[in-house]
Parts: structure tokens; C-alpha cells; sequence
């Protein structure tokens, strides 16, 4: 490792101890944030701590509005099975956890540093998250985008302290650290939560043929279950160094959950939401047009919402779909697996 990126690397582990010192779990609650703005970032950075883990603390890092919206969406949709939670989280963490959690690369950075640490919940290491994909040890870039969030963290965290900052009960506000510009000083301060909903296209078929020949199809009083579920096991490919969730494509009718429509792997390349405006058009015209169609969040409903309603097909959201998760529960084994 050349000199600069042992610097870099440094400079994490030295926010993250800085940072740890402050305790943020004891004034920040799990469904809070700490908004960062960062000079030179055209998005903030949004950070959430968890405190109340087992054998961990963990900070999250979201680096855009589009990233927080999906964490927001996951925090308040309990019923969304725990192996399907992987999908709404993006971020990059820092872990402070015990020492047999480390990985041998954890272990020989520390050793590389210098450092020492110990004790429960005291060794940190240091994740990246992308939906779709295995969680990740940073790389170098990631590790300096980290460093410089931390970096503001920590005095944000004593500024809560020492100035007695409080956010309201119902999640609309954020603790905010920012440089001002006209006191050229970092400053610390309760604002609005920029929660904005992110652009979700509503997909069209253009074909006009095809459309055509959709409506024709005779309507049936089915109701269908849509979605494509990532398992928690990896494709590990020894080529690339993020390795992908596999995901399988499901359609099912919901009085059959035993006889699924189909169940089919999505390549790396596969496209979600293209491959559900497959699926839904394929049982169309093989079997015929559903009276509903129920997916497993807003974002895939607003999604094929313009062609159902095209076609006379209802469309609602439901976070447990009950004949969906059961065949992949059965083929999974996950149905055997305690969330706990």
C-alpha cells in the first residue's frame, strides 16, 4: 500500500476514534439524523446512528437525498422481511463491534496503523453498502468520503452536548452541520430534514400494436403477486470486487402459492423494474389480464402504475406478500431461518 492511501486510511480510523469518544448513540436516536454539508458535495451527507445493537454500534452514512428516502422507506415498513432489506440500503458504516467480528483484512490494517484497541464494541471497521450487493470492505475513495463525513460528525455530536440540542419527536427535523460562509466557521444547528421523495418514472408501453393487443386480452378476477426477491446468498465472482445479491424474478397468484408463474434468476446486467413490466406483460398474454396486481413497495407500483391503469389492472402495496415470500421461503430455506 503506497504511502498516500495509508494516509487516508489513518485519517478514518482517527475520525472513527474521535468520533466514538463523543457517544452519539447516548443523544441520537435510531430514527434521527445528523445532515453534514460538505463544501465541494453537491448532496449532503445524511448519518444515522444505531445504538441499540447487540454486539455493535453502527453509523450509516447516506450520501444522497435518493439514499435517505430509501432508508427513511425502510425504517417505517416493518413488515418487509428481513432477507428483502438489503434493497433499500446504500450507505457507507462505520462499525465499532468486538475483535472476533473483524475480518483478517480488518485485523491487518489495524496492525499496519499501529493502533490498538480494546474491549467490547471497541474495534472499528469500516463497510460499504449498495443495494443489490454484498456488503463490502471500503476502498480507498470510499474510505476518504467516510473520514471527511466523521470528520464533522464528531464536533457535531459535542456541539448537541454542550449547546443542549434537541430534535422534535416526529422525525421532520435534523441536527445540521455546515460551514458558514459569512462567519467562516463550521456551525451546528436543528433544521428541516431534507426528506424529499426521489423522481420515480411511471413506465409506458410505446408500442401501440402491442398495447392493443393487451387490452383485447380477456380480463380474468385473478389477483397476482409481483417482485423480485435478492437472496442473502452471493453470486461471488473472483473478477470483480463488489459480489451481487442473487435475485430471482417472481410472479404468483395468490390463491396458488405452491404453483408460482414463474421463478427465474436475474442476471447482473437484469434490470428490476424491466423485468417486472416483463414478467406482468408475459402472464398477460399467457394467461390474461389480473384484477390486481400487488408489488412490494411504492417505488415498483408508481413504476407500472400508467400501464395497469391502461390495461383496467388495479395495483396495490403490500410490504408481506404472503405467496411470494413462501415459495422463495421454501426454496431458500430462509422460511427456516428465525429473524431473531
Amino acid at each position: 500500500m503506497n504511502e498516500k492511501d495509508l494516509k487516508t486510511w489513518r485519517r478514518l480510523y482517527e475520525a472513527a476514534d474521535l468520533l466514538k469518544v463523543q457517544k452519539p448513540w447516548e443523544l441520537i436516536d435510531d430514527y434521527d439524523f445528523v445532515t453534514v454539508e460538505l463544501r465541494g458535495r453537491k448532496e449532503s451527507a445524511y448519518c444515522r446512528v444505531l445504538g441499540d445493537l447487540e454486539r455493535a454500534y453502527m453509523i450509516n452514512v447516506f450520501e444522497s437525498s435518493d439514499a435517505l428516502f430509501d432508508a427513511i422507506y425502510e425504517m417505517e415498513h416493518d413488515d418487509i422481511p428481513w432477507h428483502q432489506k438489503s434493497r433499500y440500503i446504500n450507505c457507507l458504516s462505520v462499525v465499532y463491534s468486538d475483535r472476533e467480528v473483524l475480518i483478517p483484512e480488518d485485523r491487518k490494517m489495524i496492525d499496519l496503523l499501529g493502533l490498538k484497541y480494546r474491549g467490547r464494541k471497541a474495534w472499528p471497521l469500516f463497510r460499504t453498502f449498495e443495494k443489490g450487493y454484498v456488503g463490502m470492505r471500503l476502498n480507498v475513495e470510499e474510505a476518504a468520503r467516510l473520514a471527511e463525513v466523521l470528520e464533522q460528525l464528531a464536533p457535531a455530536i459535542a456541539d448537541m452536548r454542550a449547546e443542549d440540542l434537541e430534535l422534535d419527536i416526529d422525525g421532520e427535523e435534523t441536527i445540521l452541520r455546515r460551514f458558514n460562509k459569512k462567519t467562516k466557521s463550521w456551525e451546528t444547528l436543528v433544521a428541516p430534514l431534507n426528506d424529499e421523495p426521489k423522481h420515480i418514472e411511471s413506465f409506458s408501453v410505446t408500442d401501440e400494436i402491442m398495447m392493443s393487443q393487451l387490452k383485447r386480452v380477456r380480463k380474468l378476477q385473478k389477483v397476482v403477486e409481483i417482485d423480485v426477491m435478492h437472496h442473502i446468498l452471493s453470486i461471488d465472482n473472483a473478477a470483480l470486487r463488489k459480489r451481487r445479491l442473487a435475485r430471482f424474478a417472481m410472479a404468483c397468484e395468490v390463491d396458488k402459492p405452491a404453483e408460482p408463474y414463474i421463478t427465474s434468476p436475474l442476471e447482473p446486467e437484469d434490470d428490476e423494474i424491466s423485468t417486472i413490466l416483463n414478467i406482468l406483460i408475459g402472464y398477460i398474454n399467457e394467461i390474461g389480464r389480473p384484477r390486481e396486481i400487488i408489488v412490494r413497495d411504492d417505488i415498483i407500483e408508481i413504476a407500472i402504475q400508467e400501464i395497469c391503469s391502461e390495461l383496467g389492472i388495479k395495483t396495490s402495496v403490500s410490504e408481506s406478500l404472503p405467496a411470494i415470500d413462501a415459495v422463495f421461503g421454501a426454496i431458500t430455506g430462509l422460511d427456516e431461518i428465525d429473524e431473531d
